[in-house]
């Protein structure tokens, strides 16, 4: 069992690591977005291979993301104050997810001790106004279409809003390995990113605000209105 586990944990390593940046976008301090976390992700039908989204710590016992990142989720690595992928300031594990259309959480197996770098964000209310631009931060992609290893911000200005969702453009594409990443506007999250802007198409994110009330029931959590 422990040879199976370093197995996996060798793979999770390898799978990593790649080179070149997708676009030459300012890398930022996880200081200033320290409820990012980088998602690793196997599920029950990959075949051995490992998923890669981004998250954001709402609490300090639950991430939210996308549902399509958690849906058949079998394990997750969870990575916090990861400017870098491959150095982050803590890693957890956990097999625990529930899933409501286009959102997702996951269950963080401890507490998780806040710091400078690793806090979690404020959650949009149903009751909020969406503002006219909002700033997104993953991972991207590399040269190779490789996941992305370091964190990357970028400004997008919403648009069309409809029930649940609302779609947004910035100049930079995002892509299939940023989806879950959080949209936020004042220190406030409003967004999960459901698909990415590629393509010149823009990008499509579920309303946080809308899901407020299952994000409460699920995590017992009364979360601020």
């Amino acid at each position: 069992m422990k040879f199976a586990f370093a197995l996996v944990a060798l793979v999770v390593a390898v799978q990593g690591r790649s080179t070149g940046l997708d676009a030459p976008i300012t890398a930022v301090s996880t200081a200033e977005n320290p409820w990012v976390v980088h998602l690793r992700i196997a599920n029950t039908f990959g075949a051995g291979l490992l998923k890669s989204c981004v998250g954001s710590l709402i609490n300090e016992r639950w991430v939210l993301t996308s549902g399509a990142c958690v849906m058949n989720l079998r394990f997750a690595w969870i990575r916090y104050g990861a400017a870098n992928v491959l150095n982050p300031e803590l890693v957890t594990e956990t097999a625990s997810s529930r899933f409501n259309n286009r959102v997702g959480l996951i269950a963080i197996n401890r507490e998780v001790e806040f710091t400078p770098t690793i806090s979690s964000v404020e959650l949009a209310a149903a009751s909020d106004e969406l503002p006219e631009t909002a700033t997104l931060c993953g991972y991207g992609a590399q040269e190779d279409g490789s996941p992305g290893e370091t964190l990357n911000c970028f400004e997008f200005t919403l648009s069309e809003q409809r029930h649940d969702m609302f779609e947004a453009t910035s100049d930079v594409q995002t892509t299939e390995f940023d989806i879950g990443a959080p949209l936020v506007s004042n220190g406030k999250q409003i967004g999960v990113l459901v698909t990415p802007a590629e393509g010149g198409s823009p990008a499509v994110f579920a309303k946080v605000g809308s899901y407020k009330v299952w994000i409460d029931f699920e995590t017992g959590f009364n979360f601020p209105q």
